[in-house]
């Protein structure tokens, strides 16, 4: 007998509040770019990995992040160092540049807002 896969879970109310007052906030913004350092903490081998990390954001429901690792002055970023993650509203993709692999998956026939908002209440 194969273990049934479980299925999201829905927000708690602060965070569903949360996460309404920042929709009622971000109304009228037709695009958003942020970016932000990551550290990957290796405990085994006792060492960090730095990243940069960049999303743009573009209404009604485009979105991309890219996470680049941070190399040593001089060493030119190849894909191997990179992770790119892109909606189109409908299909999420994600390239993972290290094992050189693209994979998608379909967010449902009313897209972004449908997986949200099917999962999400």
């Amino acid at each position: 007998m194969q273990a049934q896969p479980v299925g999201p879970v829905a927000p708690d109310v602060g965070t569903l509040k949360h996460l309404q007052g920042w929709e009622q906030a971000m109304g009228n913004v037709k695009s958003f770019y942020a970016a932000a350092p990551r550290t990957d903490q290796e405990v085994a081998l006792k060492r960090d990995a730095q990243f940069t990390v960049e999303m743009w954001l573009l209404k009604p429901n485009l979105a991309r992040m890219d996470v680049t690792k941070v190399l040593p002055k001089g060493q030119q970023v190849t894909p191997r160092d990179m992770q790119m993650y892109i909606s189109t509203g409908r299909t999420l993709y994600l390239y993972d540049g290290a094992k050189g692999k693209r994979t998608q998956a379909n967010l449902g026939p009313g897209g972004a807002a449908w997986a949200c908002n099917s999962r999400c209440t």
